[in-house]
């Protein structure tokens, strides 16, 4: 049995996916497969959920019980690390 998703999941991965729509046309693009924006919002809902997972782990490791700004910016400068841009 496959679970449903929630309402929140359902209601950011909607965001999530008209996100990318937007950045598409911003890029001129003028059209897109139904399976190429659904891939992309995956993917990008995937590295969100992971920024805020890091993030979550950097506060705790340094005794903080909530996240912080810097906390979000160390997190993003380690996944951007890790792609070697």
């Amino acid at each position: 049995i496959i679970p449903l998703p929630s309402m929140a999941e359902e209601f950011s991965r909607e965001v999530t996916r008209q996100a990318i729509a937007r950045a598409a046309l911003a890029l001129d693009f003028k059209e897109a497969d139904e399976s190429v924006l659904d891939c992309l919002t995956d993917v990008m809902h995937h590295y969100i959920e992971t920024i805020g997972e890091v993030t979550q782990d950097t506060a705790e490791s340094s005794g903080r019980a909530y996240p912080g700004i810097q906390d979000a910016i160390g997190s993003l400068e380690n996944k951007v690390s890790e792609l070697n841009l």
